[in-house]
This record gives structure tokens, C-alpha cells and sequence, in this order.
């Protein structure tokens, strides 16, 4: 291609991303606005629960960030608003490498307010499920491992999630499978008196609620209906299916209330010991369950490799006497039991093993810089800020 006919290429290439910016500036007005004079909106990422959730651009630092916005609509609903409010309050206290960073955050001039987060990389964890299946049983410790850190790590801080589901599990394949937790819009602070919703009212996501989630029971909603929620996704990794039947989220609710949960070996994923696990987990009372998220995944991990262990060693007593090492094509993989597809997708490369494992007061340096320059260039100029970045304050020091 000649040089003139390369810049024509060029132009019209540009010409074509000006149009579509375009476009998108009168299909949605935040494209290209600026709030507080930092962050400028790039594109539409997602639509959330309480907002739409946006990429941006740190101005000064030319840094990529996730930018949530309350609508004014939202803003005026008292609940809407205070839950808003509380996620920047709560998210912005913990500091964990498996949970999303909140950098800023500011109300609008015509009302209406918005968060501020890392940009992460990656795609959610249903999205993954979906398109890889069952992740086999060193790939779903080696998630479960982490999540464990970040639910500790927020219940040590009094926040409990109260909406752990793989659509708010942020995982980075390039990265390890290296994994984060979002969205604490809902989320209950044990130490305040208010929980900004009312008693009966059922927060949360059917599928992974407890069962005092599912009949509103606020009072006893603590730390053990995240670890539930955990056992669900892990019982969703093992088996692909939910320890309930798909139905309406009514009827998902009314089961959950009433009836026990299926185990994995009603679901066809026989393993010993591991019914026994999930009996534990998904307890209905809250205080019969495991006293942490990393007690949980400890027990998973204790039935299941000693599983992997022994199938290995019968597979090699068996390629001992035979000559013959077996292979699987994936037509009979696909034909066989889960716990044989859960066995063939192999020894998973736990790459970030180590830093799943860290604490979490050695936040990365990257991520803690990013933080601290940010909100060091945040002028917000009303009380309710002031108190939110004393919040940050705080939490630094601790």
C-alpha cells in the first residue's frame, strides 16, 4: 500500500470513529462529560442494579477507570441513595487484592452521584462457567481460594456482601485466573444500626440467598449467608448445576426457605466425604455452618484432592498392568460422569497461587499508589464527602 493511499486509509478510519462517538454522544448523553472536572466518560461498560457503569479516563493521570453513576431518579430514592452511598463508604475501607478499589467519589450538579473503581481486566465469572463448563478441581480451589481471602478479609472489617454470585467475580485469565470481587451495593455494615433496607425485605440474588435472606429475616443475615454463597458457587463449578432447581425467583425463594438443598451427589458428582462438606456449608442454621470462608474452602480442599489423589493412583496401578496409557477424546469425556469431566480438565497451572495467598494488608504497590493519588486529587466540597475521605484516612492507617 503507497503512503497516500495509507493516510486516505487514515482518514476515513478516523472519519468513521468520530461518526460512531457521534452516535453514541446522542444515544447516551454521559459519553464525553466530565464529572468533577477529573473524569471524563468513554464508553458504556454495563448496566448495574442501582446505575450504569461506564469507562472513563482519569484526566490528569490519562489513567482507564470504571465510573458507576446514580441517575438523579435513583439519587432521590432514599434507599437507592443510601446504598450508593454505602458501597463507596464500605468498598473503600477494605483493602484486599481479591476486592475492587474505590478511588473517588462525587454527587452531580443535577443530582445524581458517582463511584469510582479500578478498571479491571478480564470477564465474570458466569461468563466463564458458561463458556468453559466445569473448571475442574485445581482451577475451582485455586478461585474459591481467593474469594475465601476477600470474604474473610471484608467480614473481618464487618461488611458482609450479601450478594455473592460468579456475575460479581471478576476474573483475569491473563493474570492466573487472579480474582476480584465486585459490587457491595447491597452489602450490610454489622457495625451500623441502619441497613438501609427493611425487615422482610428480601435483598440479594434468589439463587445464592440463605435461607434468612430468602425469608427476609435481616437480623440473623451475617457472615454465614455470604459463606452459603459461596458454597452455591462452588457447588455450581463442581457440578454445573445449583444445589436448587431453576424456577422463578418466588418459587426459588419459597424452596430455599423450606426444603433442604440438593448435594453434589444428587446432582451426579459423587465424591466421598464431599456431601458432608456441603451438609456443613449449607446449613440452615447460620450458626452450624463454618465459622470462615477459608474453613470452607479447607474442607473442599481436603476431600477433593484426597479424591484426585486416589483416581491418579488407580489410573497408574491400572497403566501399570496394562502398558497402556488411556487417552479420552472430548465426544467421551462429554459422554461420561461429571466427576470424570471434572477430572479431565486436567492439573490447572495455579500461576498466581502465591499471590492469592497473600494477605491482604500487602496490597499490591501499583494498586495502593493508584488509590492514594487519586483521592489525593479529590476536591469534594460537601460534609458527606469529607466524611467519606476521612473513611479512606482511616482505613490507610489501620
Amino acid at each position: 500500500m503507497t503512503a497516500s493511499a495509507q493516510r486516505t486509509n487514515d482518514r476515513d478510519f478516523a472519519l468513521v470513529q468520530s461518526e460512531l462517538a457521534r452516535v453514541a454522544r446522542r444515544d447516551d448523553p454521559w459519553i464525553g462529560r466530565v464529572l468533577g472536572d477529573r473524569y471524563r466518560i468513554v464508553r458504556h461498560l454495563a448496566d448495574g442494579g442501582m446505575g450504569k457503569v461506564y469507562v472513563g479516563e482519569q484526566i490528569r493521570l490519562g489513567m482507564s477507570v470504571a465510573v458507576k453513576i446514580l441517575d438523579r431518579a435513583g439519587y432521590e430514592d432514599p434507599m437507592l441513595a443510601g446504598r450508593f452511598e454505602r458501597e463507596a463508604i464500605a468498598t473503600a475501607a477494605l483493602r484486599c487484592p481479591h476486592i475492587v478499589q474505590v478511588f473517588d467519589w462525587g454527587i452531580l450538579p443535577e443530582g445524581g452521584c458517582y463511584l469510582v473503581m479500578e478498571l479491571l481486566p478480564g470477564a465474570d465469572l458466569a461468563t466463564l462457567m458458561m463458556q468453559d463448563g466445569l473448571f475442574g478441581v485445581e482451577r475451582t480451589l485455586h478461585v474459591l481460594r481467593q474469594l475465601a481471602i476477600a470474604i474473610d478479609h471484608a467480614h473481618s472489617h464487618g461488611i458482609v456482601h450479601r450478594d455473592l454470585k460468579p456475575e460479581n467475580v471478576m476474573v483475569d485469565l491473563e493474570a492466573g485466573d487472579f480474582v476480584t470481587v465486585l459490587d457491595f451495593g447491597v452489602a450490610r455494615d454489622l457495625r451500623q444500626s441502619s441497613t438501609f433496607s427493611d425487615y422482610g425485605e428480601v435483598v440479594g440474588t434468589p439463587e445464592y440467598m440463605s435461607p434468612e435472606q430468602a425469608m427476609g429475616l435481616e437480623d440473623l443475615v451475617g457472615p454465614a449467608c455470604d459463606r452459603w454463597a459461596l458454597a452455591v458457587i462452588a457447588m455450581e463449578m463442581l457440578t454445573g448445576d445449583l444445589p436448587y432447581p431453576s424456577a422463578p425467583a418466588t418459587t426459588t425463594l419459597r424452596y430455599i426457605a423450606e426444603s433442604v438443598p440438593r448435594r453434589p451427589s444428587e446432582l451426579g458428582f459423587s465424591v466421598p466425604g464431599l456431601d458432608a462438606v456441603f451438609d456443613r456449608a449449607m446449613a440452615r442454621k447460620p450458626r452450624d455452618r463454618h465459622g470462615s470462608a477459608r474453613e470452607l474452602v479447607d474442607d473442599l480442599e481436603r476431600v477433593l484432592l484426597a479424591w484426585v489423589r486416589a483416581n491418579e493412583s488407580h489410573d497408574a496401578d491400572e497403566n501399570a498392568t496394562s502398558g497402556v496409557r488411556p487417552r479420552l477424546h472430548a465426544a467421551e469425556i462429554a459422554a461420561t460422569t461429571p466427576e470424570a469431566r471434572v477430572l479431565a480438565a486436567g492439573s490447572y497451572a495455579m500461576s498466581a497461587a502465591a499471590i492469592a495467598d497473600m494477605p491482604c494488608d500487602e496490597v499490591s504497590t501499583a494498586r495502593m499508589t493508584s488509590a492514594i493519588v487519586l483521592a489525593g486529587l479529590t476536591l469534594v466540597g460537601s460534609a458527606f464527602a469529607a466524611g467519606w475521605m476521612a473513611c479512606m484516612a482511616l482505613a490507610g492507617g489501620g
